[in-house]
């Protein structure tokens, strides 16, 4: 069986055996920005990435030179993180002009069972959040800016994983055809006979 189609078959058997994958999308945008940016000029950023506006971010960079485009915020959030959680392909485009890092990894917070030992944090990078996010246009947008099409979260799993835990054909296809590897693993050194072929 072709390894693609090895993908699309099973990406359903994932589903149905009730693979956990922890939920990363925290609506983050209908918070203030004062949350996770409470001081200037991080905040006139935030505040500019939230009115999708270009100039006003240029102006904030231009006016604090020192200003560093990959600032960690309030619980993990970085202003790319805070782009694509207003679904903003123009801001995420603008951050890394200013020299936003997409490959940057994120440290967020992640609700673990009490009995587990309560709130932990967990690595991730934006590309496999946006692998389960609700547009394919920041998944697109992420790849074209230079996302690693292999990154993998704290789980060891690439984001092509995470595409076929959702059974998402055209995930898959926009991985694969942006140099995302078909032979890649996971934790568990494979994708349990994908190797197979």
């Amino acid at each position: 069986m072709p390894r693609f189609a090895w993908l699309l078959r099973y990406g359903l058997v994932f589903l149905v055996a009730g693979c956990h994958l922890p939920d990363p999308l925290n609506p983050i945008y209908h918070e203030d920005p004062t949350t996770y940016f409470p001081a200037d000029p991080a905040l006139q950023v935030a505040q500019a990435i939230r009115a999708e506006d270009a100039q006003a971010l240029d102006k904030v960079f231009a006016q604090h030179p020192d200003l560093d485009p990959n600032l960690v915020g309030s619980q993990g959030v970085t202003f790319l993180f805070w782009a694509y959680a207003h679904h903003s392909v123009p801001m995420l485009r603008a951050l890394v002009r200013h020299g936003a890092d997409v490959n940057r990894p994120l440290h967020l917070p992640h609700a673990r069972p009490q009995s587990q030992g309560g709130d932990w944090m967990e690595d991730t990078f934006l590309l496999n959040i946006a692998t389960k996010g609700p547009k394919d246009e920041l998944l697109v947008a992420l790849l074209e800016l230079g996302a690693n099409p292999n990154a993998k979260d704290y789980r060891q799993e690439p984001a092509l994983l995470n595409a076929v835990y959702i059974n998402n054909y055209d995930r898959m296809k926009i991985l694969l055809n942006h140099g995302a590897d078909i032979n890649g693993t996971d934790s568990g050194g494979g994708y349990g006979g994908l190797d197979a072929g």
